[in-house]
């Protein structure tokens, strides 16, 4: 960065990427399609299924898995170039 707002603005569109979706499902008029686009919809998606619609483990195991999933892939990429 080659200065401290290009972080800042930067930090802050990242942030946007991540909430994206429960931003997306505070508006039920936006199809629910589109917050599954999203990297972060498997860490949101279980906990607004929890707190709202009292879903249980059978019913957020889709999402673990998926979770799961891409906290191997990133490791394995962090790893590679870790090691490079």
């Amino acid at each position: 960065m080659k200065d401290i707002n290009s972080l800042f603005s930067t930090v802050k569109a990242l942030g946007l990427l991540l909430y994206a979706p429960a931003l997306i499902a505070l508006f039920p008029v936006i199809p629910q399609w589109i917050a599954q686009i999203f990297p972060t919809y498997s860490m949101v998606d279980p906990v607004i299924a929890i707190v709202q619609r009292g879903a249980t483990l059978n019913d957020i195991a889709p999402h673990l898995a998926v979770l799961a999933a891409m906290i191997v892939a990133l490791a394995a990429g962090l790893r590679v170039v870790r090691e490079r």
